[in-house]
């Protein structure tokens, strides 16, 4: 799958490892920091790259999944909220 994603979409490949790294750094980051101020910039950071990764994630579990009757794409999901309804993870 992670070949898959590399091969034919090497900018969006290129952009999950940049956000997961980050997100491991500012994790890493957590442990140093003691400063309250600092630490709610930190979990701010942390819940925009958490979205981001959300959204890789649902689109592995796509890749993953076997494929079977072909369906039409009727729309498209703008939000975080409609791509979890469309994989029925509400």
């Amino acid at each position: 799958m992670y070949l898959d994603l590399i091969l034919n979409y090497p900018d969006d490949a290129y952009n999950y490892v940049v956000t997961l790294l980050s997100t491991m750094l500012l994790l890493l980051a957590t442990y140093e920091t003691i400063e309250p101020t600092k630490l709610r910039s930190i979990g701010e950071a942390l819940n925009t790259l958490s979205e981001e990764l959300e959204s890789y994630t649902l689109t592995f579990m796509l890749m993953l999944e076997k494929p079977g009757v072909e369906e039409e794409v009727s729309a498209t999901a703008r939000t975080r909220e409609e791509l979890r309804r469309a994989f029925r993870l509400v």
